[in-house]
């Protein structure tokens, strides 16, 4: 830990603490958001839950029939709880989209890019989430709470490393 010999020594030592910890904290709110879109991606493809713990509408007859025939690996063939995953693409563009620093902020967003067949991933993400809407089920991609609670405590921490490096 530092020592100051004067009070503005550490009001020197804060004011440059705010001036670089947005770029410090930048590169470790995006491995901590990278992380939030895996665990989002696992939930809905693998387990086929929703962000409040419940399960999204079924396949319809023709689109079951499709995923056991075309569907790509395991996932592309599972049939038993809606996961939006047929040929990977969607889930495999779903990530940090931009992240930057404003003033004294760190500004992230989430979502897809790329291209499934004929529609952009971001798209295809709007009609599925659209539709489950219909069905009173949130956005395909929306984080529960104990995701977000993961991501908070990783800026945190994070926070408080990089005070410590500052400070």
């Amino acid at each position: 830990m530092t020592t100051y010999n004067t009070i503005a020594d550490f009001n020197n030592a804060l004011a440059l603490a705010k001036t670089n910890l947005p770029a410090i904290m930048l590169p470790l709110v995006n491995q901590a958001q990278k992380a939030l879109a895996g665990e989002i991606r696992a939930r809905v493809s693998v387990q086929g839950e929703t962000s409040t713990g419940g399960q999204f509408s079924a396949y319809s007859k023709g689109h079951v029939y499709k995923k056991k025939k075309y569907g790509e690996s395991a996932l592309g063939k599972k049939v038993d709880k809606k996961n939006f995953y047929f040929s990977g693409k969607m889930w495999g563009s779903f990530g940090v989209t931009r992240i930057s620093i404003q003033g004294q902020r760190i500004v992230s967003n989430m979502g897809f890019l790329g291209q499934s067949g004929y529609l952009p991933t971001a798209e295809l993400n709007d009609i599925h989430s659209e539709r489950e809407k219909g069905f009173g089920n949130p956005p395909i991609a929306f984080p529960n709470k104990e995701e977000e609670d993961v991501l908070v405590a990783a800026i945190e921490e994070a926070l408080f490393q990089s005070l410590d490096k500052l400070l």
